[in-house]
């Protein structure tokens, strides 16, 4: 308290233990909700111990997302580095199993022509990219063709159960 005084800061602080009224802690509770979103949906076979390559991604799209406080018209991200083009820098959601292909320079004849990894983030440095991480070796891979294969998430259905309770409640 007392650098930020000798600086003329003006402090602000919040009763203990409220974490609605602190701005810093509602952002740490929405980067870990966005964190355990993106890990809930990655491919079930996507190794564990690399969840941190997922963390660019996950910053990308927060600050996609979040309006800037100096500019709500515009994304913070768009305020930082600049408007995002979304046709030349393409986004997948981050975890999803792909077969990359692979050149006949890259492969022997009768190899098999792709391999198979998981989409980890866009390459922006690159037209139309794609970081990969590569099944088996954990290498990164930048690469311009994939063929996507997303898990198949199975939805929750209403019962016959649901359905009955639903009427007799309209029936009431």
């Amino acid at each position: 308290r007392a650098a930020a005084r000798n600086l003329g800061l003006e402090l602000e602080l919040c009763p203990p233990g409220n974490h609605r009224a602190n701005a810093g802690e509602r952002h740490v509770r929405t980067v870990k909700d966005h964190l355990t979103a993106i890990l809930a949906a990655t491919d079930p076979t996507f190794p564990a111990d690399a969840w941190d390559l997922l963390l660019p991604q996950a910053e990308l799209t927060l600050n996609l997302l979040r309006g800037c406080t100096l500019d709500p018209s515009v994304s913070t991200w768009e305020r930082l580095c600049g408007r995002w083009n979304f046709d030349s820098k393409p986004i997948a959601p981050p975890g999803t199993k792909v077969v990359i292909f692979d050149s006949r320079e890259e492969r022997r004849s009768w190899d098999p022509h792709g391999k198979d990894g998981w989409y980890i983030g866009p390459a922006p440095e690159h037209h139309r990219c794609y970081r990969i991480l590569i099944k088996g070796s954990q290498g990164i891979r930048i690469t311009d063709t994939v063929s996507w294969h997303p898990s198949h998430l199975v939805l929750p259905r209403e019962t016959l159960y649901d359905r009955l309770v639903d009427t007799l409640r309209d029936l009431n």
